[in-house]
């Protein structure tokens, strides 16, 4: 430790002793690192802000995994040029609310090595995903699929405005009440 006239400079590795964990500034590394007092236990915190209650960004890392959190303040992710935001992960990225760990929004899924799935959700439990892609195409609740190819399968009832072709497929036509199959321009 020596001064250089002004402020007092560090020339080589430090300590900050904690508690139960430490903070070290390896110089050789360039690595200021937040040191578990054992593997898999709770690192020392980083807060950046304006205090404990007051728009504060904390990374930490838990026993659960690590954690980037903000207090009382938005939370962004941005570029300030034309570059993209990557997420990487060997699994699933989740979208969750917080009352819950299935409580979902949107889910990145890896089925299997790269088959992937992604699942928007509405509501909460297990029937709250609505919308799913697949090797196919898109599935839409339980009942629709709408593939690639331009096939569709729709369970249930289909309302339909206009069905364009020649109908000479169309089977399992029958009910009372004036339905009628026509050609188009037929009366």
């Amino acid at each position: 430790i020596y001064s250089d006239g002004n402020i007092g400079v560090l020339n080589g590795d430090v300590q900050f002793l904690g508690q139960a964990t430490n903070i070290e500034w390896d110089k050789s590394n360039h690595l200021l690192w937040f040191k578990t007092s054992s593997q898999g236990a709770q690192s020392a915190k980083a807060w950046w802000g304006d205090g404990n209650s007051y728009g504060n960004l904390e990374i930490s890392k838990t026993t659960s995994g690590a954690s980037i959190m903000a207090a009382n303040t938005d939370l962004y992710l941005q570029t300030t040029t034309s570059a993209d935001v990557n997420v990487l992960t060997g699994k699933d990225i989740n979208f969750i609310n917080t009352t819950g760990v299935t409580n979902y929004y949107m889910r990145c899924k890896e089925n299997s090595g790269s088959d992937q799935t992604v699942e928007l959700h509405y509501g909460q439990g297990a029937s709250s995903k609505k919308f799913e892609t697949s090797d196919k195409g898109v599935k839409v609740g339980t009942g629709v699929t709408i593939e690639t190819n331009g096939q569709a399968t729709y369970t249930g009832i289909v309302t339909a405005q206009k069905f364009v072709g020649d109908g000479s497929s169309l089977t399992g036509i029958s009910g009372s009440g004036g339905v009628a199959v026509q050609d188009e321009g037929s009366t």
